[in-house]
């Protein structure tokens, strides 16, 4: 039922972009029709696509601030980080309170931070996860009825903060634990199976690294609910060059700048 579903809904989106198209066949400088054409694009999953059809629509209307703001989440889907932080700047310049906008900054920030924390620039990965935290927070502030992306994005980002080394990172980084229950709520045991990732990843690193914000409690929580195991926290300290310990951890093997 899904899979005949999914075709149906593909074969709309690919006759809703046909007939698009035939009408720019006649009248190619018509913003509205590109911009729902890379609208479409985007949720096919077609994003270079869809940065071509936003770029168009930039071309005929340049204060056209969607525009700008969807072809940014195509540039950061791809990794293209400072193409989406410029697109996503160039936003708030047309409409300051664009939330899609600011939201988008704090994850553009925040993939950047993993990017290059992968390649071993722990300084300037650092760097990107706190500008993330304090974009967020700073969001949250202004939104408190955010849905649960806004609060599974924040417990990433505390995830990534509690890999450093607890003499590196901010003083003031949330527990992770705390973050993620908003996507449960108090029903964060019996809502576990919805969101086994996020458990999986938090308390492997929280096991990992000490953090004392939550992450051994949430790793516990975990492997109650048989989505993560114990050798896991051991391999992702490996990883890090860290060896998580009763009284801490030890750093290491990450390069500082």
């Amino acid at each position: 039922g899904l899979m005949l579903a999914a075709s149906r809904s593909a074969k709309v989106a690919d006759e809703a972009v046909n007939l698009f198209q035939s009408v720019l066949r006649s009248r190619d400088d018509d913003s509205i029709c590109w911009e729902q054409i890379g609208l479409i694009y985007f949720r096919q999953g077609k994003f270079r696509a869809s940065v071509k059809a936003f770029g168009r629509v930039i071309e005929l209307d340049a204060a056209r601030p969607l525009a700008h703001c969807q072809r940014a989440w195509s540039f950061l889907t791809m990794g293209m980080f400072d193409e989406a932080e410029a697109a996503f700047s160039r936003t708030l310049e047309l409409q300051a309170d664009a939330a899609a906008a600011h939201f988008g900054l704090a994850a553009c920030a925040h993939s950047a931070g993993l990017a290059l924390m992968a390649q071993g620039y722990l300084d300037r990965a650092l760097a990107r996860q706190t500008d993330a935290l304090t974009r967020l927070q700073a969001f949250l502030a202004q939104h408190e009825d955010a849905d649960g992306s806004v609060h599974k994005l924040l417990g990433d980002i505390c995830v990534a903060l509690y890999a450093f080394p607890a003499h590196m990172r901010p003083a003031d980084v949330p527990s992770a634990l705390d973050a993620f229950a908003h996507l449960g709520g108090d029903r964060i045991v019996e809502g576990a199976h919805a969101f086994p990732d996020e458990l999986r990843d938090v308390g492997v690193l929280g096991a990992a690294v000490g953090d004392g914000g939550g992450g051994q409690a949430v790793f516990q929580l975990a492997a109650q609910v048989e989505v993560a195991h114990v050798g896991d926290a051991q391999s992702v300290a490996e990883g890090f060059g860290q060896v998580g310990e009763e009284s801490g951890h030890r750093g290491g093997g990450l390069q500082v700048e």
